[in-house]
């Protein structure tokens, strides 16, 4: 059970992290006079991916894990990559939420496809319920930007290759697991590692050119 231990103590994490950080963007769009519905948007989602966060760990405990989150280790503050706050924020918008949440949708599906513990599914079926409304707010969020900003689509075309660059290094070229993956570490939501890649790739070729075409940005 370690390595079922080990995905859902790592998955607490991300979710953890992905919660603190949300905050930190609301004060940002705070201080940026963002439209006062983004701004609930994403308070709103800070506390879903609290949610998320305390579901993943009490899978981990359930699956005998007794570890505590590493707080102190944790990338609970918001960097800002440039001087300009607004481009700082864009880059997140774009990596985190266009990107990010956009491909967590399929993933999370096809973990949940393949998991047959209940209290797995459960936790999948709520992040799925919300991983859409996600994605949704970082696309309505950069369509904002680049309505309210006159340098968000030169920022834009700037920053989309680093965001992308970064999403295929989170996602690509891991190595499958060795021993295999039993069938009770995926009945318990361990997902192939190796097939993250796969779907990433599909999701920049569909739906990330898709968007991005509108504002002349071809990814292909």
């Amino acid at each position: 059970m370690q390595r079922v231990q080990h995905y859902w103590y790592n998955q607490a994490i991300a979710e953890y992290t992905s919660a603190a950080r949300t905050v930190e963007l609301s004060h940002w769009m705070q201080r940026l006079a963002f439209s006062p519905d983004l701004i609930r948007d994403a308070i709103r989602i800070s506390d879903d991916e609290m949610v998320h966060a305390q579901m993943c760990f009490d899978l981990a405990k359930l699956a005998g894990s007794e570890k505590n989150l590493p707080l102190n280790n944790m990338q609970l503050i918001l960097p800002q990559e440039y001087p300009l706050l607004g481009k700082s924020l864009l880059i997140v918008l774009v990596q985190s939420y266009c990107f990010g949440e956009t491909a967590a949708v399929p993933l999370f599906a096809a973990m949940r496809k393949s998991a047959s513990k209940d209290s797995v599914l459960a936790a999948y079926d709520r992040i799925l319920q919300d991983e859409p409304r996600h994605a949704k707010f970082g696309w309505v969020a950069l369509a904002w930007c680049c309505e309210n900003w006159p340098q968000a689509r030169e920022w834009l075309v700037e920053i989309t290759p680093i965001a992308l660059g970064r999403m295929r290094k989170a996602y690509c070229d891991h190595p499958a697991f060795d021993p295999q993956l039993s069938q009770n570490e995926i009945d318990w939501g361990v997902f192939p590692r190796e097939l993250y890649g796969e779907i990433l790739e599909r999701t920049i070729a569909t739906t990330y050119s898709q968007r991005l075409a509108y504002y002349d940005i071809p990814l292909l």
